[in-house]
């Protein structure tokens, strides 16, 4: 679901890319970010932006340089709310879409619990394909935590 709404993300926000698994970049820096929890009944999709920041941290950014006015987070949410309800409606989520944005793909990576190898492809499932010393290995988003470049 994560990265579903990380598509969608990328289709409202022109100019951004996805960090596998969930973060939103833009000219390399963080810009946003996707959560999802689930409950029984319930599951609540988030998209978080940095719509301006002027004197932000290294690697952090935002998606305008200046603030763009009163209406612009209204405009964004609203194309990523129609965007997500339009792929939950289509037939199973957009891996190839996601494949294409995600610039974790071809990076020789980290993560912890300790591991390195290269982000080779994502799977049906979402999982982050690595070419590994002994092979290759499926990251899953719930169980890595802190994938880096290395």
């Amino acid at each position: 679901m994560s990265l579903l709404a990380g598509v969608a993300a990328v289709r409202s926000v022109p100019g951004t890319a996805l960090k596998w698994p969930n973060d939103l970049l833009m000219q390399g820096a963080k810009v946003g970010g996707i959560l999802v929890e689930r409950s029984d009944d319930v599951t609540v999709i988030g998209l978080g932006l940095n719509l301006w920041w002027p004197f932000a941290p290294d690697g952090v950014g935002a998606v305008f340089p200046a603030d763009p006015g009163e209406g612009s987070h209204l405009e964004i949410g609203a194309r990523w709310g129609a965007e997500v309800m339009f792929l939950l409606d289509g037939r199973g989520w957009p891996v190839a879409d996601y494949r294409a944005v995600c610039v974790t793909l071809g990076l020789d990576i980290t993560w912890e619990p300790a591991g390195t190898g290269k982000a080779v492809d994502v799977d049906e499932d979402g999982g982050l394909i690595v070419e590994t010393e002994e092979g290759r290995e499926t990251l899953h988003s719930g169980a890595i935590y802190h994938v880096r470049t290395a």
